[in-house]
This record gives C-alpha cells, structure tokens and sequence, in this order.
C-alpha cells in the first residue's frame, strides 16, 4: 500500500512539474471543459445562480477573468441576469454594482470583438438588462437610469444601421422590446407602452421598416415589426382589463357598502311606507342647516306676531323688547338661535312671566 502511494504522489508531482500538462489544464479551463470555470457552469446549468456567482468570486474568476474571456464574461452575466440581487450577498452585490455601475457598452464590444455580430447584439443587451438590475436598486429617476434609456435609444438607432440577417433583426426587437418594457416602464410608468414605441419611431425613423423586412421566426407570414405592435397591443388590452376590474371591484365594495333601506328601495315597489321619526329628524336638521341664516329673523318676527294678540297689553310691547334685547345678548352665534329655540322660549317665557308680575 505505501508503495501504491508512494508512485501515485510521485507521478502528480511529474504531472504538476510538466508544462504541458499546466498549458493543456488552462486551455481546458478557459473552453469550459475542466477547472474553475466548468464547476461554476455546472451550478449555473442547476439553476443555482446565486451559488455561480458565488464561486466565481471565491475562485477569482469573476476579477481575474472577466474581461478578458468571453465564455467567463458570457457566464458571469448570464448569472447575473438571472439571479436576484436581493438573495445575493453584500460581496457579490458589490460586484455586480461595479461591472454594471456604468451603461457604457465599450469594454463590452471589447470582450466578444471575435464574436458575431447577433451574438455581440445579445450580449450587449443582456449587459443593459443587469444595468437596469443595478438602477432598480438605486431607485427610479436616477442620472444612471436616464443615461441608460439614451444609450438604448442611440444603439437602437445604431442597430438599424448595421442589421441584415434575421439573427440581428431578432436581436433588436427583442432590444426594442427592452427599451420600452423595461427602460422606459421604470423610467416613466405612467406612460403607455405604444405612446413610448411611437415616441421611439420618431427618433429612429427607419425602426418599423427595417423590422418589416424580416419575417418572424414563430410565424413567417408575420413581421418582427407585427410583433412588436402585437405584443404592445396586448399590453395595452391587458392594462384596460385590469383597471375595469378594478373599477367593477371598487364598484362592487360601495354596493355592499350601502345601507339595507336601498337594497329594498330596489325590489318591487309596494305601498308607501309612513316616514320614520329618525328620518324626520334628520330632513329638519339639513332644512335648518340651509335656512337658518334666511330665516332666523322672519320666524322670530312670526312668532312674536301670533303671540302679539294673545299677550296684548300696554307693558307688553316694552317688556317683550326688553326681553328678547336680554335673551339675544346672551346668544354668541345667531346660527345657534335655531337649534336653541325651545329652550330660548322657555327663558323668554319665564323671564317675561317675572317682568310682568314686577
């Protein structure tokens, strides 16, 4: 057994010590075949994003790497597109914070400069989508997240240029469909999704046309450009359907809301029912609350009119001023006079009783 060990350490020590061996393990490593980078793609082919980047920054790769090759680039944003950066912790954050911090595409073009032309459109746009990850994070209306809605705007407009297979046509639409789903509805919520898209056609002028010129892959009688108005109309009718729902609901709420009494006024009329005490009440305190400043002096004049003959007397006249001069001095607010009235009376009446027996 010691002499299996022995000549097995001896030849990883030869294997280690042979340059060949160390040459053919990096290039392995950097095709994805072995190493480092191959134990992050298989957590990443497992669906465990957050354990990708996780190991990519343990292992250095996320910093030694990353902009110097492509399939490590491809890897690191394809996880971090697909990872919630709320689960991440505070180190991977950071990370992500500083390879996206800024929308500027130049390293990006940098790194998959030997790519095709559809693939360096897809990887830029999933750059842009973790920027916008990033700006989602610092909260809506910030300079990062205005700078990333010119910079999609100028490659789209860039894009129309340069597009001439179905490949590229793909990529931007879906870069389209980003701006406006995804820029702008952070940006500027409130906004309809077709007023931005006709906002964009005014500032990239040949975006419809050269959509129109290719046909969608799903259905070849259908342009990309369809698509794209397609999928717009969609949104707009599925925004409709919901705040009709929601109105209905609301609607629904203040129905059940209401009293009893209306649920039966809806039924099938019967006889007229005699007014409660309750609502009586009620129909003379909003009477008076309208009437009472009108009508104070009037239905005083008309009560002291009625009881005129009944109290005719030589004094009267005098003491019933002297009377109602007393009562009214003591009246802070002449509105207050008609919820006090009977009780006013019963003060006129007893103060009036103690004048005259003088």
């Amino acid at each position: 057994m010691s002499e299996v060990k022995s000549a097995h350490q001896t030849t990883l020590e030869e294997l280690l010590r042979d340059e060949k061996f160390v040459s053919q393990e990096h290039e392995q490593g950097s095709k994805g075949g072995t190493g480092r980078y191959q134990n992050c793609l298989n957590d990443f082919l497992k669906g465990d994003h957050k354990k990708c980047l996780e190991h990519m920054l343990e292992s250095g790769l996320s910093t030694e790497e990353l902009n110097t090759n492509s399939e490590v680039w491809k890897l690191f944003i394809s996880a971090c597109r697909e990872a919630d950066f709320k689960v991440l912790g505070i180190s991977v954050v950071k990370l992500a914070k500083a390879a996206f911090a800024s929308s500027d595409i130049s390293q990006v073009e940098k790194v998959l400069a030997t790519e095709p032309l559809h693939e360096r459109m897809a990887g830029v746009l999933m750059f842009l989508e973790c920027n916008l990850k990033v700006c989602k994070l610092d909260g809506a209306g910030s300079l990062m997240s205005a700078k990333l809605e010119q910079v999609t705007k100028n490659l789209i407009l860039a894009d129309c240029r340069v597009v001439d297979t179905l490949p590229e046509a793909t990529q931007l639409r879906d870069l389209v469909l980003f701006y406006i789903f995804g820029v702008q509805a952070h940006n500027a919520p409130k906004r309809a999704p077709k007023s931005q898209y006709v906002a964009l056609c005014e500032y990239v002028p040949e975006l419809p046309k050269v959509l129109s010129n290719f046909a969608a892959e799903a259905d070849h009688h259908t342009t990309l450009e369809s698509e794209v108005r397609a999928k717009l109309g969609a949104v707009s009718e599925k925004t409709k359907a919901k705040q009709q729902q929601s109105l209905q609901h609301t609607s629904s709420r203040k129905s059940r809301s209401l009293p009893h009494d209306s649920t039966i006024e809806r039924q099938k009329p019967g006889p007229a029912a005699a007014p409660s005490s309750n609502t009586i009440v009620a129909d003379r305190k909003d009477a008076s609350i309208h009437t009472a400043p009108m009508s104070l002096l009037a239905r005083l004049q008309i009560s002291v009119t009625k009881l005129w003959p009944q109290q005719l007397h030589k004094n009267f006249a005098p003491v019933a001023v002297l009377a109602i001069f007393l009562i009214l001095k003591k009246t802070q607010r002449l509105r207050l006079l008609t919820k006090k009235l009977p009780t006013l009376f019963n003060r006129f009446w007893a103060l009036l009783s103690f004048l005259m027996s003088i």
